[in-house]
């Protein structure tokens, strides 16, 4: 999962079409009752920001963002999961593998996370062409990340 394919997902799935796809579409508008809560008032706005990007927000303090995190709201979703799910909802493919085409990346360096007791929380991988991705441990994984 990478940031240019959320870009792509929000381009082909913007918020008022996530929200009717989720059965939300009466909250996309303005103003409106927020759908996570039980709401007398309209409290929930969605809006097209300066940039084109669609945001939400509950200002009875559901919380806000933009299609993941409405996503992640809606079907209680962490925001990983939230993000590989809006790609698919999106019809966004993965990319091409890592090391095909031209210009084939490499890892240049890795920036470990750890906790207080000094285990490997993740990591933060440089690649050659410059671009960053994070990855955990996973002893079930082929490679030993997720």
């Amino acid at each position: 999962m990478s940031s240019e394919q959320v870009a792509e997902a929000k381009r082909r799935l913007p918020m008022p079409a996530l929200m009717a796809q989720l059965g939300h579409g009466e909250a996309a508008k303005k103003s409106a009752r927020c759908p996570f809560h039980v709401d007398s008032s309209a409290s929930f706005s969605m809006y097209q920001r300066a940039d084109g990007l669609w945001a939400w927000k509950c200002h009875a303090g559901c919380g806000g963002g933009d299609e993941p995190d409405f996503l992640a709201r809606a079907r209680n979703l962490s925001p990983s999961d939230a993000c590989r799910e809006f790609i698919k909802l999106a019809g966004v493919h993965d990319s091409p593998a890592i090391n095909s085409g031209e210009n084939p990346r490499r890892i240049a360096t890795t920036y470990d996370y750890r906790d207080e007791a000094g285990a490997l929380l993740f990591q933060v991988v440089r690649f050659e062409p410059k671009t960053f991705r994070q990855r955990r441990p996973d002893s079930a994984a082929p490679d030993g990340w997720t």
